[in-house]
């Protein structure tokens, strides 16, 4: 399901495994509908991604990156072999991986600006000369954010796991 938040300052998505929250803004402006399009490709990413089940569940240095695998199972298989941990699947980039996806969707969609939080694993595509800044709660079960960091354009950070 994909839908406006409470607050109505982001879209939240809730289907299957994922629960993302999506910001994008245009020109400074937040832009909710460019927003809502990212979260409509989440179903269709899980769709592709689940036709392949069988690979992404086995180890990621027996596999082989080929043509024929959706674009986001190659880049699974590609950032789980960065690790290069024997026991690492592709499943462990899974969340990372689909918030990369969504937020270059948005900006292919018009935005300049994005933050796609998929459970922690956060996909943030901020232009040069502008920033962002991400709360982290050191307990989760605490609404209090305990740290901040701030994030520009310049420094090339496409993403934050916290």
């Amino acid at each position: 399901m994909v839908e406006l938040s409470a607050d109505g300052e982001r879209v939240v998505v809730d289907y299957g495994p994922v629960h993302m929250n999506i910001w994008a803004w245009n020109g400074g402006d937040l832009n909710l509908d460019v927003a809502k399009k990212g979260g409509e490709r989440v179903a269709e990413l899980l769709d592709e991604v689940a036709q392949y089940q069988v690979v992404i569940k086995q180890k990621s240095r027996l596999l082989r990156v080929s043509r024929v695998l959706p674009p986001i199972v190659a880049r699974m298989i590609e950032s789980s072999k960065v690790v290069d941990d024997p026991d690492f699947t592709p499943l462990a980039t899974v969340a990372g991986t689909f918030a990369d996806f969504v937020a270059d969707h948005i900006l292919d969609s018009g935005a300049d600006k994005v933050i796609v939080d998929n459970g922690g694993d956060i996909a943030i595509r901020v232009p040069p000369g502008e920033s962002i800044r991400i709360g982290i709660r050191s307990d989760l079960s605490s609404t209090t954010t305990t740290h901040v960091i701030t994030i520009n354009g310049d420094m090339g950070i496409g993403g934050v796991c916290t």
